[in-house]
This record gives C-alpha cells, structure tokens and sequence, in this order.
C-alpha cells in the first residue's frame, strides 16, 4: 500500500520531540504544543495494537509521536463493553488502566469509549435476555439491571479521572427518516431491542451519578452529513440532546465521529451547521474520530492536498466554535489505522513511516492562523493523575531464557513439524548469542491448515506446580523470524488442543517482542502444561527469551479467585474441542464462530452448493484466523 509521503528530513523528526507535558504550555511548534496555548485538546486514540500486541520497532516512535503530538487520548477497543465485563459481573480493568497510567505520565486527558453500544457486546447479554424471556421474566428489568451495573462499576472505577464519557454510542439506525436502532433494524441494539429509548436516560442519569464532575456524550457517525428533515443529525439533537435536557438528565453534548472520505467536500459545512444548532441549545459537540481515507491505495500529491485541506476546514470550524472542546482522530499513523477493514486507506496525518503528510500541515497552518488570544479556552482542565490499582503486580517470571550463550533448557521442545525437533544454538544471530531455535514446518498444505504446523514447549514443574499462567499479565517472547509472518502461541492442557491466545506479525529478520494476553488462563480453571509455538507461513522462528510478565511479587497466591462454578462459551470451548481431526461443514450445519481468543462472534449455517471458505470471508470480512466449531469438531479458518 503506497500511503508514504516524502518530506524534508527536518519536518518529519519534528514528530518524535518529547514535550514539556504542562497543562496549556505556551509553546509554538507540534500539534499538541499549538493547541495548548489555545486552551484546546487535540488527541488521537491509542490503537488496540499498543495494548496487547506490542509495536516491536516501532514502539519508540509510535509513543514519542503520540505524546508530542496530543494531549487528550482514547482507546480504541479498550474501554468497551466487551472490554471491562467480558463475564457477568466480572470485570476488567489492566488495559485500561495501562491507558491512565501512560495520560497522567504524558500529562494527557481522556476520553472514555463507549458504556452502552450495540457492537462489541460479549454474547452473554444477548443470551442472557434471551433466556430470562424463556423462563417468563422480565428481559427489560434484567438488562436495565445488568447495564446500571456495568456503567457504576466501570465509570465508579474511573470516578474523577476521566474527563468525559461516551456514555450511548450509535443508539440512531441508518434508516430514512432516523429512529432508534430496536428489534427490526437490521443491525439492532441488545439495548434497544429488550429496553427501548429509555436506556439511553437510564445511562446518563447513571452515570452521572457515579461519576458527577465526568462530562456526558452521545456519540454516532453520519451526523456530519447535515440537518435536513429525517436525518440522524437532526434526531441526535431533537430526540436525545434536547430531550434530556428538558426531562432534567445531564448531558454534556454530542459527538460526530466524522469518518468520511477525500472527495466528501461539503462536509465541513454541515459539521458548522450542527455546531450551531447545538450551541443554540446549551450543548458541547466534539469531533471523536476524524479521518478522511481514500477510496484507493496509491493516492496522488494532488490527492493528499485535497485531504489536507478538508483537515484544515475542520479545525478551523473547531477553533471558531465556543462550544468545542477537543478535536480527536481515530489515529495517527497509517501504519495502524483500521481503515483498511473499510476498504479505504491512507485517512491519518502521518504516513506509515510515521512521516507527517500535508494533512498534518494543514492542521498546524489552521492552528497558527487563529490566535490564542482569539479561541474560546477550556478552563476547568485539571491535571490527570493516576496511581497503577490493576490486581497484577510487577514481577517478571522468567520461563525460559537462552539470551546468554551456553544457557540450558527448562523445558522441552517438540512437535509434529517436518524437519526436525527445535534445538538451543549457542551463536550470534542478529546481536543476540543463544536463541531456541523453532523449526517449523512450512506451509505446504493448505492454506487453513498452515496453522497446524507448529512446535511444542513443555513447560518447567514449577510453573506448572504453581500455575503462574493464571497469575500474571502477559506473556512476552523474544522472538526473531526468517521471512515474517504472523506467529500465534496457544496454551495446552496435556495436548496443544485449543488457540488461547493470537500473538502479533513478526517482523523479518529482527528481534521484537511478542505479546501474548492470558485473560483466558486466569479466567479459566485449568493448569496448562505446554505452550505451542505456531506459524502460519514461517518456516523457522528463533526464540531468546519467554517471559511472564505483570505476575504478583509472590507467586505462591493467584492475583484474583477464579469463579469455577460457572463455565462461559469461551471456558467451553477450551476445555472440550479439539483442534484438528474430522470437520463437518454441510448446508445443514449449524456453525459456531470464535476468534482465536476463544471468544464467540456468531453463527452461521452454509446454503446448499456454498463454500465454506468463501461463506466465511464474505460474513466475517475482517482478514485473521477464526475458530470455527460444529458440535465437537473444530476447525481453524484462516480469513484472507
């Protein structure tokens, strides 16, 4: 994908200067730094990448980027509903919690995303309601109940830290003239549906409650495209600001994603229409995530020009309106951008060598053009502070370790590959002296079953006997591949049975961190014994160090008591399917979907003469590995 733009070497390292992080410094040069002495917030999220993945090389740049150019930040997947209460009154706080540590270090605000929302819901909700409905209850009062929960819990968590809330996220369908998103819409809401309109008041006044001094949101796309009759825009404001406001319930104001496209020109307009009209009312309107793709991969000069100058118009619109307060793009670098799941690319302000592109320009030209002595000042910014209360500790407990020349095994290594067992060698390979060296078979089947190529560590006694999986964080491996690729570790039970967890794409022939989150282990009730190293294209992968990392200072007590009574889709799925063997996939299967995390995304049943590879690329179009289940039989589906 060409989204690289060549500029002067000075411009583009002007992005990796670590800033002064004082609230509102008067200094002139990066974004944040511009809309600081303006008393604005400008800020992009911190992709899902940077959470659980790790960015190996570009770890330091992506960071110095993200903290020179922004001072107001969001998670992408982080904070969601799926997020913080995968299981029923079970919560999840370490990732967001790594946000707040990382905002209060670099003297950033946050913005929470998002409390109620019709995607990212774990299945448990929707079964949930389904059967109270079954057993002739009340799916309305048990939803209500389950959604004051979850919002006391997680803003109650956050209580005075965050600065303002996606409290109800995309409740508007798409339909002409707007309404809710009920039953019979064609993406409903679980909210919608079994509650109706009044979880949205229901939300707000709950989470005002727990959280008074947290400014409120409603947060929807498709806003930016005007206020004629019928539209969302128009509805957002009459249906939801206007009418909290008279019933009495606190809401800050409203958020326009603004994910738009290059040639969508009269946008700008319409995005200052509804400023207005919110302002008549008393309301806030930020814009929550901008970008502006391209619909091909190799735009022109002239295409990035004419992407730069529709940035410019928006934040000038932002430092013109007095009932604005920040400005946030759902990224920054190209390199890291879920556009590309849109089938669009290039919609971020630096390409993906982390080089600003014009669209930077043009926000900082827009910046300097408007006075600070011009644009309305946020004045109740407090600085975030934030100490660590995630229930993992800080200790790292070292599995194995053959970073050091002469090291020796803790474990064992084999496996089903073709061309041999793995074996310790004790030489330099790129700085390192000693590394475990993981011959895996190359992917000489077909596609869906490279993934079974792989090679088997045993794991130590000791971490079997003390379970340390079920006690720490992550797991964090040294890895080094050959050819790159996207290299998985799954947890056994005696056998490499069930993928626990996706790792990350190693880069080619460099050292880089793989990270492995084991929400499952700790969730789950059983003591794995092995981990399997597994590969979908590699044919060799070196491995210097395994860590556990995030794990309590003694690890002789597990961080948090695990629930054994009860058993979740996800539980199910580890302890009872099997990876491999026959696979059953007829026009009259019922089809079970899970990602490689063991967590389910849906069903789905083929029609006759369908191809299963092609039924599942056409239902779930985002390109990665799945589990597909029916009955007892699994299947690993690699989703070009």
């Amino acid at each position: 994908m060409k989204c690289s733009f060549l500029r002067s070497t000075a411009v583009a390292c002007s992005a990796v200067i670590v800033l002064n992080t004082s609230l509102f410094a008067q200094t002139d040069s990066t974004l944040r730094q511009l809309a600081e002495a303006r008393g604005r917030f400008v800020g992009a999220i911190l992709n899902s990448n940077w959470f659980s993945y790790g960015l190996g090389d570009d770890d330091e740049i992506y960071e110095n980027t993200h903290m020179s150019q922004f001072n107001i930040v969001v998670a992408e997947n982080e904070m969601k509903f799926d997020a913080t209460e995968p299981k029923r009154n079970s919560f999840s706080f370490s990732k967001g919690d790594k946000l707040m540590a990382y905002a209060a270090k670099n003297g950033m605000q946050v913005r929470g995303h998002a409390l109620a929302w019709h995607s990212q819901v774990p299945q448990w909700v929707p079964e949930l309601a389904v059967k109270v409905e079954k057993e002739g209850g009340s799916a309305k009062d048990t939803l209500l109940a389950v959604l004051k929960n979850h919002i006391e819990n997680v803003v109650g968590h956050y209580k005075g830290k965050i600065r303002e809330w996606d409290v109800v996220n995309e409740a508007i369908d798409d339909t002409q003239p707007a309404t809710w998103r009920s039953g019979s819409s064609q993406n409903p809401s679980v909210w919608c549906k079994y509650i109706g309109r009044e979880f949205i008041d229901s939300a707000f006044t709950w989470a005002h409650k727990a959280d008074p001094d947290a400014k409120l949101y409603y947060n929807d796309y498709s806003l930016e495209w005007g206020l004629a009759a019928g539209s969302k825009a128009q509805f957002a404001v009459d249906s939801i600001g206007k009418r909290l406001k008279a019933a009495g319930i606190y809401i800050t104001g409203i958020g326009t994603q603004t994910h738009i496209s290059n040639y969508h020109e009269t946008t700008p307009q319409n995005v200052q229409a509804l400023v207005k009209a919110l302002e008549a009312e008393g309301l806030t309107m930020q814009i929550t995530e901008l970008d502006i793709g391209f619909d091909k991969k190799d735009p022109t000069q002239a295409d990035f020009e004419t992407q730069g100058h529709l940035y410019r118009q928006f934040m000038d619109i932002f430092l013109e309106a007095p009932n604005m307060e920040a400005f946030v793009i759902w990224g920054f670098s190209d390199k890291y951008s879920w556009l590309a799941d849109q089938y669009k690319y290039c919609g971020l302000i630096f390409d993906s060598s982390f080089v600003a592109k014009p669209a930077y320009d043009s926000l900082v030209a827009s910046l300097k053009a408007h006075s600070a002595d011009k644009v309305t000042k946020i004045t109740d910014a407090k600085t975030l502070t934030w100490e660590n209360t995630s229930p993992f500790g800080n200790a790292t407990y070292t599995i194995v370790d053959y970073s050091k020349e002469g090291a020796e095994s803790r474990g064992e290594w084999g496996g089903d590959v073709t061309n041999g067992n793995a074996k310790f060698v004790g030489e330099a390979l790129a700085g390192k002296t000693g590394y475990m060296n993981v011959p895996l078979a190359g992917c000489d089947q077909n596609a869906d079953y490279c993934g079974y190529q792989h090679a088997i560590y045993t794991l130590p006694q000791d971490v079997v006997d003390s379970n340390i999986l079920s006690k720490c964080e992550t797991l964090l491996f040294t890895t080094y591949g050959t050819n790159g690729s996207t290299a998985y570790v799954n947890v056994g039970m005696n056998e490499p049975w069930v993928s626990l967890q996706n790792g990350r794409p190693v880069a080619p022939k460099t050292w880089s961190g793989m990270t492995v989150d084991l929400q499952v282990v700790r969730d789950s009730s059983f003591s794995p014994t092995q981990l399997t190293i597994n590969s979908s294209d590699l044919s060799a992968l070196y491995i210097a160090k395994i860590e556990a990392v995030g794990c309590p200072d003694s690890n002789s007590v597990p961080v948090s008591p695990k629930d054994t009574t009860k058993k979740d889709t996800s539980v199910a799925l580890h302890e009872n399917a099997r990876m491999g063997g026959s696979f059953n996939a007829s026009a009259t299967s019922r089809l079970e979907v899970f990602d490689m995390q063991g967590r389910y995304l849906g069903q789905m049943t083929l029609q006759r003469g369908e191809s299963f590879v092609e039924a599942m690329q056409a239902k779930f179009k985002k390109p990665g590995a799945y589990l597909v289940r029916n009955g007892y039989e699994m299947r690993r589906v690699n989703v070009k």
